[in-house]
């Protein structure tokens, strides 16, 4: 057992080099089969992870409940796009792309990775 505690719902997600990622209040943690992974200290509420192509989106949430979504490159360990909305429900992600759904239904944000 490499983690008895889990993450929050909608909050883990697998890579597709067969890696989990959690994401944790104080951060975000790689696992593979065998051992835990790389730990990334991205602080936040999170409340939604997804995954495409080496870029791992990040929702969290603030005090107002602004919904902040980050999409870290983790091949070149860097942010590649930031930015608020008013609530995201999801982060649909293909091998290639990214789709970011908000609560009133609309696409807030079309990518390819």
């Amino acid at each position: 057992m490499l983690d008895e505690q889990g993450s929050p719902l909608g909050c883990a997600v697998y890579t597709q080099e067969d890696e989990m990622v959690i994401g944790k209040q104080e951060g975000v943690y790689m696992f593979t089969k065998d051992s835990r992974g790389a730990t990334y200290a991205f602080e936040g509420n999170k409340s939604i992870l997804s995954y495409a192509a080496g870029f791992l989106a990040v929702v969290s949430t603030d005090a107002s409940s602004m919904h902040t979504l980050t999409v870290y490159d983790m091949r070149n360990r860097l942010i590649a796009f930031s930015s608020a909305f008013s609530r995201i429900t999801h982060v649909l992600c293909d091998v290639g792309s990214m789709l970011v759904v908000c609560a009133d239904g609309k696409v807030g944000l079309g990518f390819r990775v």
